[in-house]
């Protein structure tokens, strides 16, 4: 009971920064993309950004 709800321990710092550099490279691709008027870049930059914060979610709560 002495746990607090915000209590993140399980999460590394590793994980923290590869969700933050990916999300800044997902945007900044996207936004040449738009530039660019590529379409189809930007939805496989938006499924892969979804489906690696999808996989590191799945870690994190495995080893919980």
């Amino acid at each position: 009971m002495g746990e607090s709800l915000m209590d993140i321990g399980k999460v590394r710092p590793q994980i923290l920064v590869a969700i933050l550099c990916a999300t800044i490279f997902s945007c900044f691709v996207s936004y040449l993309a738009y530039k660019m008027g590529g379409i189809e870049i930007m939805t496989a930059i938006i499924g892969g950004i979804f489906g690696f914060l999808g996989g590191v979610s799945l870690k994190v709560l495995e080893n919980e």
